[in-house]
């Protein structure tokens, strides 16, 4: 070797590039081995998947049906039914189905149907796969958009967070995967009333879509829309309008004017007709589009109830009141039998009709429904929540109608108590008029200033 060092040393770095060649190709081998393996694993799920999603489907041919009529709900209950037996020991495929059969399930409002299909597909998800996979995630997401509808806004507040930190890492902040994410955590931001957050998000994802995605893309006009409701609950009119009226235009073209994504907006527009006062305009667009959604998706889909309470409220904005009342109630009845008793929406809908009530002059039942309304709200968000403290106040205003001196200053030193802050409004009611000379009226009207001091 002392004698031969360039020959050697020429052989050690050969044998070294060589070692790394041989390394080198031993991981891309396998690394080509684990891809073919899962493409041929994605290969089998998604002929597995169309094979029973077309078996399923024989049940609406005339053979199969036998002359009865066969409804999507009864062929989505079937194919749970047989996605449980038939599957159980095919896990990927399993998750797939039960994720399309729970989307479809809550597209349709059968929204406790869809939950535990979505719970179990995340969960399959997460042991086959991971965490971090993109099956995973997508599942995720669905069950946070089912949450979301459900009421259930900490959880899915919680899970999108989590999907979008997860994808923001492993694809970038404008992957359309990632900008997804971000839009559906700034709608549950609005629907918690987290206003400026919602806006900063909406505006954000509004400028990537159009950017990476094109004007005229679905998704854009999802957050066009998005953002304008955010600018509706904001009280920005026309901010709101210069969006919904192009996003509308648009949607007409690319979804239909019959599609279910296009009617729920033309609905939101209407409210910011009303919010304006231009009741006529409001009204054609309510009573319209209420009536192609009931033909449809139905009278219970949770789209078609949304149409008839807005409408209701138009008719109570415009002070008619009987013909808000039927609809207030037909709303309320069938929110409690598609979401639940104490549902958001139900909650809303209690509070509706009782000032539909008050403002009637039937204030017996109008003081019933604010009841029922603050147990709920007492026991479901809190004594200091927002909505529990309105209640409060509503509950005064009724009591100062029946004349009712102690019972209102009673309703009224319990909203301040917990945060009432609007001490002119409070000032100003014309309910309330007959105690501005109360020194316990005033006294209630100052720690009300007190609380406003108090607010950041």
């Amino acid at each position: 070797m002392a004698r031969h060092r360039l020959p050697f040393a020429a052989a050690g770095a050969a044998l070294a590039a060589l070692v790394v060649f041989a390394v080198v190709t031993t991981v891309q081998a396998r690394r080509i081995a684990a891809e073919r393996d899962r493409a041929s694993r994605e290969a089998t799920t998604a002929a597995r998947v169309s094979d029973f999603l077309t078996g399923l489907f024989k049940v609406s041919d005339p053979d199969e049906a036998r002359g009865n009529s066969i409804t999507a709900r009864e062929i989505l209950d079937t194919g749970v039914g047989k996605i449980t037996k038939e599957l159980a020991d095919e896990p990927e495929v399993q998750a797939r189905l039960m994720q399309t059969m729970g989307k479809v399930y809550a597209s349709l409002g059968l929204y406790p149907r869809a939950l535990p299909i979505l719970e179990q597909s995340v969960a399959t998800r997460r042991r086959l796969l991971g965490a971090e996979h993109p099956d995973t995630l997508a599942a995720m997401s669905d069950l946070a958009r089912l949450y979301g509808s459900m009421g259930r806004r900490a959880e899915a507040e919680k899970i999108d967070d989590q999907v979008l930190e997860r994808r923001r890492r492993l694809l970038g902040e404008e992957h359309p995967e990632t900008l997804e994410a971000t839009a559906a955590l700034a709608f549950i931001y609005r629907t918690q009333g987290r206003l400026a957050e919602a806006e900063t998000l909406d505006q954000r994802v509004l400028e990537a879509r159009r950017r990476v995605l094109g004007e005229d893309h679905p998704d854009t006009l999802e957050t066009m829309t998005e953002l304008a409701a955010v600018y509706n609950y904001e009280k920005r009119y026309a901010e709101a309008e210069a969006l919904y009226r192009p996003a509308i235009e648009k949607l007409r073209r690319v979804r239909g004017e019959d599609n279910s994504v296009t009617l729920k907006n033309i609905v939101f527009l209407a409210d910011v007709y009303a919010a304006q006062h231009r009741f006529a305009e409001a009204e054609a667009l309510h009573r319209d589009t209420r009536e192609r959604l009931r033909h449809l998706l139905g009278d219970d889909h949770p789209l078609t109830i949304q149409a008839t309470n807005n409408l209701a409220s138009l008719y109570a904005d415009e002070g008619r009141y009987p013909d808000a009342e039927p609809l207030f109630r037909e709303a309320l009845e069938r929110k409690k039998h598609v979401f639940g008793a104490d549902h958001p929406s139900t909650l809303t809908g209690i509070g509706n009709l009782a000032i539909v009530y008050a403002s009637e002059g039937r204030i017996a039942e109008a003081e019933a429904q604010f009841l029922e309304l603050l147990e709920k709200q007492r026991r479901l968000l809190g004594e200091n929540h927002t909505e529990t403290i309105n209640t409060l106040y509503n509950l005064a205003c009724v009591n100062a109608r029946r004349g009712n001196r102690a019972g209102t200053l009673d309703w009224l030193g319990q909203a301040v108590a917990h945060g009432y802050s609007h001490a002119d409004d409070m000032a100003g009611d014309p309910d309330l008029k007959a105690l501005h000379a109360d020194p316990q009226f005033v006294a209630i009207v100052a720690r009300a200033r007190k609380n406003a001091g108090k607010q950041p």
